[in-house]
């Protein structure tokens, strides 16, 4: 089975509430605050909610409902100490470059015990700071990939020196963008360039979402906060505004609690559900489903992508084996009550290897060894 874990790095300055984030989306009691010490990223898993497997498991009667997940790894210390560590920080670079997606956290509150790492609180600059980073990382790693290009062209065979020269313009071309201040991801970079840059996991090439780490006191300003943090990034990058210290209290407490505790304090829906379907967004992928008597599962899918490739995602001798998928909408099969009623209204429509799987799109795949 093909891994279907989407993976995001929560990274950002010290005392930003990075910890205390990834305690409330995974559940953890990791440690947080000043005098909290760890050395190593921390990874964590959160289920993805998804009120479709329910209705689903209620029309199938699955014995178990088993939701998307998604891995977090909760990265310690500021930033600014992997990307000036040429020690110790190299291998956290490293890790930080295999995820699928990075996620900001900025403090945007205020607390007399807590000190900032700058001084000040300003989570405009602290984006600022750590797009610099990352932007700093990249230039190191362009710089070493250039030296080496200069070193060996004069050895090199002459189709070994054309590929070198089309990696040295390539990358001498995107530091200076961002030597200008323009991450990889906001650069033209064509289906070809694309190809040769994936070798080299840039980290400002990731897709990014902000969370601007808010006290109780923010949550009336979060809707602007989040619209500006947008405006901050650019296009096609999201942000959302999370009472960190609040969400991860809660986790003590029942969801019926917890929802009535949030409508008190003013918020209008679940802040970390949020965040999940923008980390879906962000790294373009939804879930397709599969149901029956022993589950109803959710399944990550890259828009865009075939029922072929949906079928590898649950296994890869489904995408071996593939002869068809038999498909229906989520909603048509829970109005029909059942299988054997969608059947008989012609509800389940067969669709071969090319057919480009939906958002909520139910799944029966049908192969042979």
């Amino acid at each position: 089975m093909s891994n279907p874990f989407l993976r995001f790095s929560i990274i950002g300055l010290a005392q930003s509430g990075k910890t205390t984030l990834f305690n409330a989306l995974t559940g953890t009691r990791l440690p947080t605050g000043p005098g909290a010490v760890a050395r190593e990223p921390h990874p964590g898993i959160t289920k993805v909610p998804d009120q479709r497997l329910e209705a689903l498991a209620k029309v199938c009667r699955s014995r178990k409902i088993v939701p998307a997940e998604v891995e977090f790894l909760d990265f310690p210390g500021s930033l600014k100490g992997y990307t000036r560590d040429k020690g110790s920080g190299a291998g956290y670079l490293t890790d930080l470059a295999q995820v699928d997606a990075l996620v900001f956290v900025v403090r945007a509150f205020s607390q007399d015990n807590v000190a900032h790492e700058l001084g000040s609180v300003d989570p405009w600059r602290d984006l600022e700071t750590i797009e610099f980073e990352l932007a700093f990382a990249d230039i190191m790693l362009m710089d070493r990939r250039l030296e080496r290009i200069r070193d060996s062209a004069g050895k090199a065979k002459p189709q070994e020196r054309e590929a070198m020269e089309k990696d040295r313009t390539l990358l001498s071309r995107l530091k200076e963008g961002l030597e200008k201040g323009t991450p990889l991801r906001a650069q033209e970079i064509n289906e070809q360039e694309e190809r040769l840059l994936r070798v080299y996991q840039l980290l400002t090439s990731k897709p990014v979402l902000a969370v601007l780490n808010i006290g109780e006191e923010g949550i009336d300003r979060a809707p602007d906060l989040e619209l500006e943090a947008r405006q901050r990034l650019g296009a096609g990058l999201e942000a959302v505004a999370v009472p960190c210290q609040t969400e991860m209290e809660m986790n003590e407490l029942e969801p019926a609690e917890a929802d009535e505790f949030r409508a008190s304090l003013g918020l209008q829906s679940r802040p970390l559900q949020r965040l999940l379907q923008l980390c879906h967004t962000i790294t373009n992928r939804f879930h397709f489903l599969t149901t029956g008597p022993d589950e109803s599962r959710a399944w990550p899918l890259v828009r865009g992508a075939t029922a072929q490739q949906a079928a590898g995602v649950i296994h890869t001798d489904l995408e071996r084996g593939f002869i068809r998928a038999e498909v229906i909408n989520w909603e048509d099969l829970v109005r029909c009550g059942s299988l054997v009623e969608a059947r008989k209204r012609g509800l389940i429509r067969a669709e071969g290897k090319a057919y480009r799987v939906q958002d909520g799109d139910v799944l029966n795949v049908l192969f042979h060894v």
